[in-house]
């Protein structure tokens, strides 16, 4: 009984642990394509706006301050701004030296250039444009949220593996138990056969017996135990005769 609940709880452990690994390579496949769809920002965008604009917006940028601050400005910032989105999209994840290097060289970037604008009397951005659609991000925040799934990947990959350590250690364990479940009841069917054999009583046979303990022969034929009749110079009386 005991061994039937044991396996039916590390049965009931292994689907869960199953579950949560099913779970969490749902979890690494957002976090790829999440990635991957920011790794299409891969398009340049400047734009430049009056100094004296509050909310800058892609409707309210200066036509005229963004072809000067292209034409006096971007050219410098265009090999670096690229080196920030190869470093980091690179391969399938990096190191946070990694980050911390792109994350430094995009802030510096946005102070340099917005220090360049400023000598045209204008406020810009460089920016990463979507190669599908008209939307755009800051360098910045776009280093922030390549940083952000790629930890999240990372953090799911880590418990993926130990969720399948886990799940094949309980697998063994099940084998094991299942083992000892099928030995206890092999023991106990030949416990219960060997009960079954009795002492005979009867005036024909020999009343000196002895008993003989359950065993395999050479064959592989298991005898199991018994009642014999100590010889006695004949055969007649013996309990299963002669």
């Amino acid at each position: 009984m005991l061994n039937k609940k044991s396996l039916f709880v590390s049965m009931a452990c292994v689907s869960l642990t199953a579950c949560s690994s099913m779970g969490l390579e749902r979890n690494i496949t957002g976090y790829d394509n999440a990635k991957s769809d920011l790794m299409k920002y891969n398009k340049h965008q400047v734009l430049a706006w009056n100094e004296e604009t509050e909310e800058k917006s892609q409707f309210n940028s200066s036509p005229y301050k963004t072809e000067v601050v292209i034409s006096e400005c971007a050219a410098a910032f265009r090999e670096p701004a690229t080196n920030i989105m190869s470093n980091l999209s690179s391969g399938n994840s990096f190191s946070y030296s990694e980050y911390m290097t792109a994350r430094d060289s995009a802030a510096g970037i946005t102070t340099e250039f917005n220090n360049c604008a400023s000598k045209y009397d204008a406020i810009a951005e460089y920016r990463f444009s979507h190669s599908e659609n008209a939307e755009w991000i800051a360098i910045t925040d776009w280093v922030q949220q390549m940083r952000g799934h790629d930890f999240n990947r990372k953090m799911a990959i880590k418990e993926l593996e130990e969720a399948r350590e886990k799940d094949a250690s309980l697998r063994k364990t099940i084998g094991v138990i299942a083992a000892v479940g099928v030995a206890a009841v092999a023991v106990a069917a030949a416990a219960a056969n060997d009960n079954n054999y009795g002492a005979p009583a009867s005036s024909y046979t020999n009343s000196n017996q002895h008993w003989v303990n359950s065993y395999y022969r050479a064959d592989g034929t298991y005898v199991p135990g018994h009642w014999r009749s100590n010889p006695n110079g004949t055969c007649l009386d013996n309990i299963n005769g002669c």
